[in-house]
């Protein structure tokens, strides 16, 4: 958060809220692309001034969220576009559905974005297919 403020200028609050529990290696790497990726949309998409990141040990499930107060846009129309700039939110959910967890977007125009994320701690390592490709512009 601190390298990316340097960069952007973007204010950051980062809470983290839980005990901390194991996580397995393919589950933290799924997590951090979908922070990445969020993260990726509102330095170029959102004019945004402040970002909120969550993180939440819950008692079966870790929860992400990302929360910026940018311009937003139409959530269900960038859905339905499937166009290249939607590429990235289909990704997020792609990685949070092979998890067997849940993914969240809400966003309108002029209202900035929340996307969430929660997955279920257990989990087969043998069962999980995250596709761990470079994110865009890294």
């Amino acid at each position: 958060a601190n390298l990316l403020h340097e960069r952007s200028g973007l204010q950051f609050q980062v809470e983290v809220r839980g005990t901390e529990c194991e996580i397995m290696p393919s589950v933290k790497i799924a997590l951090f692309r979908v922070t990445q990726e969020a993260l990726n949309n509102v330095l170029k998409h959102a004019e945004a001034r402040r970002v909120r990141i969550g993180l939440e040990f819950g008692r079966e499930s870790i929860f992400i969220s990302v929360r910026d107060d940018g311009r937003g846009f139409d959530a269900h129309q960038a859905r339905a576009e499937h166009g290249r700039s939607s590429l990235g939110l289909i990704g997020m959910e792609e990685r949070a559905n092979l998890l067997g967890g849940k993914f969240f977007l809400q966003s309108w125009p002029g209202g900035g974005t929340l996307i969430e994320v929660q997955v279920p701690y257990l989990q087969k390592e043998t069962e999980i297919k995250t596709h761990d490709a470079p994110a865009a512009g890294g």
